[in-house]
């Protein structure tokens, strides 16, 4: 089945990012600038019933596009002289619905690798930040700090999905992720796992993923302007296991008289997981 899907999976991938480009804009974005979207995959009148057809869809959707990221041929194939998604939102298309009444559809068509990966983080983190805010709302309702048993459904495949999108030396890299954004993650996983309405599966998910960016941070530490001690500090409070491994070792010289002298050094190892 793999076999003969991988021709088509290209295509495919860009239907599944047009899909998630529209729920995120449905999802997070007022309507005054969902009367300048163009959509891939509804008409704006139809906004309404878009917007509850691709929140049960998405999850799914997101699972499906980030299998493909590790895959060279399905995730980068027919990329090249991809056109940037920038022009998709603009002025001059109206409807006081939320859609832009007579707004035309974007073509669905193959992005820059790039623009796709920051749908994608974008897409996560923000999904992260909304359910941790709702049950952070939900535990101060109910007065008691914990609130309903919450539904860790969509933040579990949230942080499954960064683990398996920031692969080292393409996304988690500075380039693509940078220092700052990196730092900026890694206090949302610290708040995430230090939220005592968290369950635990969602605390164990954030453990994996701190885990595999600590064990990866090599880059970053030699990144200028990049604070590698902040860094290092945020990525070891969350993981599982220590990502700096101390060594003190023995070292012996002779200096010219032939006089011994025994010295220690300090190694800094990051462990692999």
């Amino acid at each position: 089945m793999q076999a003969q899907l991988a021709p088509y999976l290209p295509t495919l991938r860009d239907v599944w990012l047009a899909l998630l480009r529209d729920h995120a804009m449905l999802h997070t974005q007022p309507r005054g600038v969902l009367r300048a979207y163009r959509p891939h995959l509804y008409a704006p009148p139809a906004a309404a019933a878009a917007r509850a057809q691709m929140e049960r869809a998405w999850p799914a959707v997101l699972d499906a596009v980030v299998s493909l990221v590790g895959e060279a041929d399905a995730w980068r194939g027919g990329r090249d002289g991809a056109a940037s998604a920038a022009g998709s939102v603009d002025g001059g298309f109206g409807g006081a619905d939320g859609g832009g009444g007579g707004a035309a559809q974007q073509p669905i068509c193959a992005r820059p690798h790039s623009e796709d990966f920051d749908v994608l983080l974008g897409l996560c983190v923000h999904r992260l930040t909304e359910d941790h805010a709702d049950a952070a709302a939900a535990a101060a309702a109910a007065g008691d700090g914990h609130g309903p048993d919450p539904n860790p459904e969509a933040s579990l495949r949230c942080l499954a999905a960064l683990e398996r999108l920031l692969l080292p030396g393409t996304y988690l890299s500075p380039a693509a992720l940078p220092p700052a954004a990196l730092l900026s993650l890694l206090g949302l996983l610290e708040s995430l796992s230090a939220a005592p309405h968290a369950p635990r599966a969602v605390r164990a998910a954030v453990a994996a993923l701190a885990a595999h960016l600590g064990a990866h941070l090599g880059p970053y530490l030699v990144e200028p302007g990049c604070n590698p001690l902040e860094l290092l500090g945020a990525a070891h409070t969350l993981s599982p296991t220590p990502i700096l491994t101390l060594t003190l070792t023995p070292t012996l010289t002779m200096s010219p008289t032939l006089t011994p002298t025994l010295s220690p050094t300090l190694t800094l190892t990051l462990t692999q997981p």
